[in-house]
């Protein structure tokens, strides 16, 4: 009997432990997918104000060339968030995460400048390099090693993207225009080498498919040229979806 009192016991015990880490499970879960439904809110939120900015302060014409759906890139905006929060290691607004965001609401308010006026303001080239320099200082607390090897990474990603980016414009005698060779270079310099050559390519790779697509469906021809900025929210979006940055 006082075996059997002794069994019930333990087994009363482990079914409550096992019920109350059933319990910070559930919490836990529920938390985290709140946390990321309202990070994901606020990439929507984030492009919304970018697209409102662009327009109010750095488009200038009256009567824009093209335009997108606002919906089409809040819904970037949210998409983008998505894969952020699901790559990062921290699970949350971490200062890579930060760092993430704007360059794609960046990325945003230039495609919306470009498509109206095919042009990339520069200070959507310094919000980028903002963001960069705000992130190095926030690397500060961490180690100087940290800091000087993301340093290291800027002026390499950041030089080498220009140079080959200038050099692909003289070669190919345009094809690429100044802003948005900008606005790489400074992609090149908040991610480092791999990462802005990573946006590079899927960016030239989507405006390559588009193009032909556009070619044999005669909607363009052959000296027509393309916005290439709405290409770099694609290829970004690309890259934060296989975690390459």
């Amino acid at each position: 009997m006082p075996v059997f009192r002794a069994y019930s016991l333990f087994i009363a015990r482990k079914w409550r432990s096992e019920r109350f880490a059933f319990n910070n499970l559930i919490r836990e879960v529920f938390l985290y997918m709140l946390s990321a439904i309202a990070q994901v809110l606020m990439g929507g939120g984030g492009a919304a104000a970018a697209l409102y900015l662009a327009k109010k302060f750095l488009i200038q014409t009256a009567m824009p060339q093209n335009r997108c759906p606002p919906a089409v890139f809040i819904a970037a905006g949210m998409l983008g968030c998505f894969f952020i929060r699901l790559h990062d290691a921290h699970g949350g607004w971490s200062a890579r995460a930060v760092l993430l965001a704007l360059i794609l609401w960046a990325f945003i308010a230039a495609a919306e400048c470009d498509l109206a006026e095919r042009r990339i303001p520069n200070p959507l080239v310094w919000a980028v390099l903002g963001g960069a320099v705000l992130y190095a200082v926030r690397l500060i607390f961490n180690s100087k090693e940290a800091v000087l090897e993301y340093l290291l990474s800027a002026a390499v990603g950041g030089g080498v993207l220009l140079v080959v980016l200038i050099l692909c414009r003289i070669i190919f005698r345009g094809g690429i225009g100044y802003g948005d060779i900008k606005m790489l270079s400074a992609a090149g310099v908040a991610l480092g080498l791999f990462g802005g050559f990573s946006v590079w390519f899927f960016s030239q790779l989507t405006a390559a498919v588009v193009a032909v697509i556009l070619l044999i469906t005669h909607k363009a021809g052959k000296k027509d040229g393309l916005p290439f900025a709405p290409f770099l929210v694609i290829g970004f979006l690309i890259v934060l979806a296989y975690g390459g940055v």
